[in-house]
């Protein structure tokens, strides 16, 4: 069995697609179930996720708990030994399940494997396959932006894309799941940290396909609160996130670095005249900062074995400068 679990807020464009993508596929041997979680959308989309009862399971939270939180409420109920964590600005190719599975089957030293996910308006370029995270602090999308042909092995990344992954439901606990304090982005390098420091790789399936609008849910807060959002969270998530995970003395250089290469993104943003965004990268900045002691707590309960193995698969400086002018991410992960 496996679960596919779709957490849903203000979906309402595009959950009928995703749903109905999942009952066109190609399971093979592999039974399935769909877990649709509503985190109180306030839009038509709970009217439009009912129509699929019961071939669904729906839970409605009554309040927003965020991508960690709706997600960890669907494990809650999942009956499936593997999870699959999928966007529901997604539709799915007919064999994404079934390479997902075949893959994570076949290699268990992989903790996790990502789809390969592509743009829904543009199907031979890709969105992401999985995510870098740079000594310097930086993270992204590995192979954004290249054609589908480009990447047409399997590769190792430093951690899933949380729009399309697949996992050991087991595993899944083990480890710590998805920080329900994170609310919002930095779950998926997260985890990933994780999975590499407790001796499991992050991989590509790249069979797998699925088809995103990029960032269509959130998108519907409105431009402006969607931007706050983006910038004070991908701030915030990403130094606790070292704060959590890095070791001892690479603490001592990994968040002033990722401090100042911030702080100079909201200079940059001030000087422009964009007063909101620099404000909100500031914010995200300086909670983890004003409140160490809980972030000192959540390091002491982590769940690292420090294998060092995360450390080994960050991109130094010079592979992030050549990041920066062009170079292909996934070369560095061959």
């Amino acid at each position: 069995m496996v679960s596919v679990i779709v957490l849903n807020y203000n979906g309402g464009r595009f959950i009928q697609d995703c749903l109905d993508s999942l009952k066109k596929i190609d399971h093979g041997k592999y039974t399935y179930e769909v877990v649709v979680v509503d985190n109180a959308s306030s839009d038509n989309s709970v009217e439009i996720i009912k129509k699929y009862l019961p071939w669904i399971k729906f839970i409605e939270t009554g309040k927003n708990l965020g991508y960690a939180g709706g997600n960890n409420v669907g494990v809650s109920v999942a009956k499936g030994k593997y999870l699959i964590f999928l966007n529901p600005d997604t539709v799915v190719d007919k064999n994404f399940l079934k390479e997902l599975v075949d893959s994570i089957e076949k290699d268990k030293s992989v903790g996790a494997f990502s789809s390969k996910v592509l743009y829904k308006n543009r199907k031979d370029k890709i969105n992401t396959v999985g995510g870098f995270w740079s000594i310097l602090g930086i993270s992204g999308s590995v192979g954004e932006g290249k054609r589908d042909d480009d990447v047409g092995s399997t590769i190792y990344t430093f951690y899933p894309t949380g729009c399309s992954m697949i996992i050991d439901k087991k595993l899944y606990t083990s480890i710590g799941k998805f920080d329900d304090d994170y609310f919002l982005y930095c779950e998926d390098p997260d985890i990933g940290w994780r999975l590499w420091d407790n001796g499991y790789k992050v991989a590509l399936a790249p069979k797998s396909k699925v088809y995103h609008s990029v960032s269509g849910s959130l998108k519907g807060l409105g431009k402006k609160a969607y931007s706050d959002t983006f910038y004070y969270y991908n701030a915030r998530n990403g130094l606790i996130t070292i704060a959590k995970n890095a070791a001892m003395l690479d603490l001592f250089w990994m968040i002033p670095v990722y401090i100042f290469s911030w702080s100079a993104l909201s200079i940059l943003f001030l000087i422009r005249g964009n007063l909101r965004a620099a404000k909100s990268v500031i914010k995200g900045v300086v909670w983890p900062v004003s409140n160490i002691g809980w972030i000192l707590e959540k390091r002491r309960k982590s769940y690292r074995k420090k294998t060092g193995k995360a450390k080994t698969m960050m991109m130094g400086f010079i592979d992030t400068v050549r990041i920066f002018l062009g170079s292909k991410v996934e070369k560095h992960f061959a």
